[in-house]
Parts: structure tokens; C-alpha cells; sequence
């Protein structure tokens, strides 16, 4: 961090693409620094945050955002010109102006740009349009419009032109009474499983309302479901509680969920909970010619839906254009987790978080189930494997060896035990999950 007497006096530039600079002012520290730099002829305001020592980027006059950070002048000139590429290319895609208001119009025709048949604006949630645009400008991702009139805002948004809605401010703000029964694209199903498949639910519910409700609504239920994970560092005596997966990653993966998805076929998102791994699916097939290759490298950001997707960002759901995935695979990494893993599967996109080791339901009943994870429970702690008899005498008293052998052998079809060496006296281990 700056010190005080830095922050006490800053110089401040106005930069070119070429990297000259001039200094044309002496500016007293007021939190924020504000200064100009133009990159491939936009100009771009720059910030200095001082809550995380970096600098950042807005290109103003645009038709959408497009922010950058960096701690330098070289990381400012080459993450803004790589944001604006992304901006431009997206302007392309929909047949835009980038520097001129926005038209609301698309070379091509998407179910979330045409009129709304039958719905206005007294169908959708004012105070989560008021609380968008209040996001939006507190991020300086919008002007402040000088009014929370809600047409006015849905204006500035692009979800209404010429007292039109479109179905996108539909899916963004409908009201949960109207949505449930005429929306059924605005549904989300949540499970919890028992074990690593589908046979048994140990919880199954349906939600409705829009997407913001959805996101809020899905967290919820995964604050209530999955367990905490805890962890030993060296050199300290407590233990780290943390939850079993980054909830900024699912977060990307709600937003991208709701962005990407086909709204025109109708069907909902889901999100299913497993003792080994969190899935978050949705209808609709990856576009553009992408495929989960392309997705953990660096892309252009190309949305199915550009209205919503512009507007999650403006709320801040979406952090940057065509970084959401590469955030999920930092995020994960950073968190000692697996990569997560995308793939399209009957008729829609799944992405699956695996958190590398079995964590049991909550919640059991069912003796051969509790007495898979007591074995499981045993194995974790032995480096060099138990044996049969050695596995039986440390569990219930009464637990018979035909009992203990249909519990290792479930477990080993399910890939969670492995056995090594001949007869009696044959080891059985822990399979940990890569």
C-alpha cells in the first residue's frame, strides 16, 4: 500500500498510446485519483484505488462498460486496449455504435430484445431496477440519470425503446407473482443428493421470480446445504473454516448460467448438490463456435444474451467481460480445489465443481450408508490402509465382517476405496479424487 506521504501529494498525467506523458497537475489526495489516458483513440478515465493498490480504468462515452486494472502505466496501456478489443467486438456482434447511444437493435433477432407481449412496466420490480441503477452508478458503470423514475431507467438500460418492453427486462425484473406462473424460463430447480448420483434427494425444491431473485434464492440454498470445510495450516493451532467451494466461483457460474442460457425454449436452471461435487446447469448449447477448450483460455466475451449480460455487469454479477470462466479456474485453484470442469450434455451446459474428497450428506437413517462413512471416516486418517479385521474392530461394536465387506465393496464401485494385496490380508485405502 502508499504510504501517507505518497497519498499526501500525487502527480497527476494525462497519457498516450505512444506512452508519452506530460505532467499537468499537482492534485491533493482525496481517497480517489482521477486522470485521463487514451488507448487506440478512446479515452479511458483512470482511478487509483488505494483498497487494493491498484489502478482503474473506465472508458467513458461508450455505450457499455469496459473497465481495466493495473498497478502500472505498461498494465494500464495493455489491459485497456485488451478490455476495449473485447467491447468492440461485441459492438460488432449487435450492430451498435460504441461511442452513440444506444439503438436497442441487433443484426440479429434474439428472444430477450423482442417486445414483451402483454407485460409493462408496472409488471416489474421497481426497487430492483432502482437498486441496479444505484449499483451501476456507485461502480461508475452509468450515468447517473437524474431520475429513479423506472421507464427512465429501463431507457438508460436498453430494455425499452420507443414504449416497448423487451422480454430481457423481463427476465432482469418481472415480478416474482406474474414470472411464477407465465415465466417458465424464470424457474430454478435445487436438489441435495445423498452419495454420488441421483437415486435418493435429500432435498428438492423449486424457485420463481427473476434473475436476481433466482441468484439470491440459489445462494441460499447453498449456504443452507453444503458444508464447511475446514483445514490445518502450518505454524497455526486453530482451524480454517471455509466453504467447501469459492462462492465467488459459483457466483460466476449462477451469472454465466442466467447470461448464457437459451430463453427461448423454455426450461430452467438447475443446481444440483452431491457429496462429491456441486453441478450448475443450464438449456442451450455454447455459441459462437465456442467449446470448454476455449473457455479456460483467454476469449473475446460473445453473450447469447447481450441485454442481460450488459446489465448483470452494470450491477456487478459480472466483474469483467470474457474473464468469467478464467475467474472460476483462479478462483478454485487458489482455493486448492480442482479445476471445474464445463461440458454439454443433453441439450444443455453443465458446469461441475469437484472439491477432491468424499464429504458425507447431513443427514443418514440408513445403517449401510452411515457405516460406509464411518469406513471412510477410518481410511482418511490411515496413511497405509486398514486391513478387513482392522476396519471392523474399530467400528460399531456387533458389526459383523459380511457387514463390513458390502460396505467396501459399495465403496469401491463408487471409485471412493481401493484394495491392495492378497486375501486377509489385503489393505484397503482412501481413493483421493484429483
Amino acid at each position: 500500500m502508499r504510504s501517507d506521504s505518497e497519498k499526501a501529494s500525487v502527480w497527476a498525467y494525462v497519457f498516450s498510446a505512444t506512452g508519452e506523458y506530460s505532467r499537468v497537475a499537482e492534485a491533493k489526495w482525496s481517497g480517489t485519483m482521477k486522470n485521463m489516458m487514451e488507448i487506440n483513440g478512446y479515452r479511458a478515465v483512470i482511478q487509483f484505488d488505494p483498497d487494493i493498490d491498484m489502478f482503474r480504468g473506465e472508458f467513458v462515452g461508450l455505450n457499455g462498460g469496459a473497465d481495466f486494472y493495473a498497478r502500472d502505466i505498461a498494465g494500464l496501456k495493455a489491459e485497456g486496449a485488451a478490455s476495449l478489443k473485447v467491447f468492440l467486438a461485441m459492438c460488432r456482434e449487435d450492430g451498435v455504435e460504441p461511442g452513440k447511444q444506444y439503438s436497442g437493435k441487433f443484426n440479429e433477432r434474439r428472444w430477450e430484445n423482442q417486445p414483451a407481449a402483454g407485460w409493462s412496466v408496472d409488471d416489474l420490480d421497481a426497487n430492483e431496477i432502482r437498486l441496479t441503477v444505484e449499483e451501476a452508478i456507485r461502480r461508475d458503470r452509468l450515468e447517473d440519470p437524474g431520475t429513479r423514475e423506472p421507464a427512465a431507467l429501463l431507457r438508460d438500460l436498453g430494455l425499452l425503446r420507443d414504449e416497448v418492453l423487451y422480454w430481457a427486462a423481463v427476465v432482469l425484473f418481472g415480478k416474482a407473482e406474474r414470472v411464477e406462473f407465465e415465466m417458465p424460463q424464470c424457474t430454478l430447480r435445487v436438489a441435495r443428493f445423498r452419495g454420488l448420483d441421483r437415486m435418493e434427494f435429500l432435498d428438492n425444491r423449486q424457485f420463481y421470480g427473476n434473475a436476481f431473485t433466482l441468484i439470491r434464492s440459489a445462494e441460499r440454498f447453498l449456504r443452507d446445504t453444503l458444508p464447511i470445510a475446514g483445514r490445518i495450516e502450518p505454524d497455526r493451532f486453530e482451524r480454517i473454516d471455509e466453504p467447501l467451494y469459492p462462492p465467488l466461483a459459483v457466483r460466476e457460474s449462477l451469472a454465466n448460467a442466467l447470461c448464457h442460457r437459451d430463453y427461448a425454449g423454455g426450461g430452467s436452471v438447475g443446481v444440483a448438490v452431491y457429496d462429491d461435487r456441486l453441478e450448475v446447469t443450464s438449456p442451450g448449447s455454447l455459441h459462437f463456435g465456442m467449446t470448454p477448450e476455449k473457455l479456460f483460455a483467454p476469449h473475446e466475451s460473445r453473450p447469447w444474451n447481450p441485454l442481460v449480460a450488459r446489465t448483470f455487469y452494470r450491477r456487478g454479477m459480472i466483474e469483467e467481460w470474457g474473464r468469467g470462466t478464467l475467474k472460476m479456474a483462479e478462483l478454485t485453484t487458489a482455493a486448492g480445489l480442482p479445476h471445474p470442469e464445463i461440458k454439454e450434455i443433453g441439450g444443455g451446459v453443465m458446469v461441475s465443481f469437484r472439491h477432491g474428497q468424499y464429504v458425507p450428506s447431513r443427514r443418514s437413517g440408513n445403517i449401510l450408508i452411515d457405516r460406509q462413512e464411518a469406513i471412510l471416516a477410518l481410511l482418511a486418517h490411515a496413511d497405509d490402509g486398514l486391513t478387513l479385521r482392522q476396519i471392523q474392530a474399530q467400528l460399531a461394536l456387533h458389526t459383523t465382517e459380511r457387514q463390513v465387506r458390502r460396505a467396501l465393496a459399495v465403496l469401491r464401485d463408487r471409485g471412493l476405496v481401493a484394495s491392495t494385496g492378497p486375501g486377509p490380508a489385503a489393505r484397503w485405502k482412501r481413493v483421493r479424487r484429483q
